[in-house]
């Protein structure tokens, strides 16, 4: 509901693995838009593929869209950089 009602979105990409705290990260300013039924099959496959890989349910059609809680998401991004160890490692 937020993204509908606010569409700018901040998205951050980094290497969780990693122990120290000096871990390189994408970050991502953005828009983000509810993707219309007929424009789902692709973002589905994908999300679907992820969750049965990490032992989840299979996704279909129904699990995003009404009645259901759930939507899909696309962000096009407007500004992006990397805050990488020497950015880090300067605070």
């Amino acid at each position: 509901m937020n993204l509908r009602d606010r569409r700018e979105v901040g998205i951050v990409i980094f290497d969780s693995f990693r122990a120290d705290r000096q871990r390189p990260g994408l970050y991502v300013l953005g828009v983000a838009r509810e993707l219309p039924a007929h424009e789902t099959a692709e973002g589905i496959e994908i999300f679907s593929r992820r969750s049965v890989g990490h032992r989840g349910s299979e996704w279909t059609s129904a699990d995003v869209s009404p009645p259901s809680r759930h939507r899909l998401y696309q962000a096009t991004a407007e500004a992006h950089y990397v805050l990488d160890e020497h950015d880090i490692g300067s605070r």
